[in-house]
């Protein structure tokens, strides 16, 4: 099965950077534009779109303006954390990046930003390991007897061998694991909804260039972005009763079911989203159908027109 990559989108996103300024073309070209999947510019406006703290994502700062753009956390909340961990809001408010966020007071700004980190959390590479953590105190007291017991029958037999260094027992936090797959169902479910909207209005523009489309999509994100945060919860809502079922579970992957007939795929920096059995996300596909822009790749040369000359006597 192929999937759609974060590589993918990068890749995509420069070979057609060299056209958002249209080439003049000649009359010899009868068509000046190329079809395109939506999928891959609006993947591409997104990714770049994604909010970032001395060029690298930061789970932390975007957790609290997220809190904020939802209204979970009040701005004194938020000052409180960042005074216990001696930061000043009021050095912040100086900063024109993403942690001018957290003071500044710009909801329509955060909420932007939040959806966009959102939604860029599909695209992130995973590591299943962070779900491993120390067996709980019960399984390491059992491992501590047998350790001993052990070690007492070694000794009767040789009273020189070297005692071996107890290994640290690891469990896998599976219901942390399933809170952040249902996590994720839910915002791969409203970044359909949204992929469809852009890819929907984007089919009516014809003939724009690279730029120019992303420019629309970023107008039409903001302006979104308050549904689609009000989305991922409604979704979240409901997918929290449904149970999780892992077909298998790597260390950069997993591959999970829900009862409600959804799948959802991920490996490294790569995603799918299936709704009974129609690909909803994912695979260049959005809620089950291609959609396509048509990109400019050539100016439409002017045509000239004859200059008429006045014939009139010499």
């Amino acid at each position: 099965m192929v999937f759609f990559s974060r590589f993918q989108a990068a890749v995509g996103g420069l070979l057609f950077l060299a056209c958002s300024q249209a080439m003049s073309a000649t009359s010899n070209f009868q068509v000046t534009t190329v079809s395109m999947p939506a999928w891959n510019i609006i993947t591409d406006t997104l990714l770049k779109m994604t909010p970032l703290v001395n060029g690298q994502r930061d789970d932390g700062v975007m957790s609290l303006v997220c809190d904020l753009a939802r209204g979970d956390k009040s701005q004194q909340d938020v000052n409180e954390i960042l005074l216990k961990k001696n930061i000043n809001p009021q050095t912040l408010a100086r900063n024109d990046g993403t942690l001018s966020l957290l003071v500044n007071q710009d909801m329509p700004a955060r909420q932007t930003a939040c959806s966009v980190y959102l939604i860029s959390t599909l695209f992130n590479n995973i590591d299943n390991t962070i779900y491993l953590q120390d067996a709980p105190a019960t399984s390491k007291v059992e491992a501590k007897k047998t350790e001993v017991v052990n070690r007492g029958d070694k000794e009767g037999k040789s009273s020189s061998a070297t005692p071996a260094k107890p290994q640290v027992e690891k469990v896998f936090n599976q219901l942390r694991f399933e809170q952040d797959v249902k996590t994720h169902i839910a915002i791969a479910q409203a970044t359909a909804q949204l992929y469809a909207i852009l890819a929907g209005n984007l089919e009516r523009i014809k003939g724009e260039s690279w730029t120019a489309y992303q420019a629309r999509i970023k107008l039409m994100v903001a302006e979104y972005a308050p549904n689609f945060l009000s989305t991922v919860k409604v979704f979240y809502q409901m997918e929290s009763a449904n149970p999780i079922t892992a077909r298998s579970v790597t260390q950069f992957g997993y591959n999970v079911f829900d009862s409600s007939n959804h799948q959802f795929i991920r490996e490294q920096y790569a995603f799918l989203f299936r709704s009974r059995n129609v690909d909803w996300l994912g695979n260049g596909m959005i809620m089950g159908k291609h959609y396509f822009v048509e990109l400019k790749i050539l100016e439409t040369p002017m045509i000239k027109e004859p200059v008429l000359r006045n014939k009139g006597k010499h």
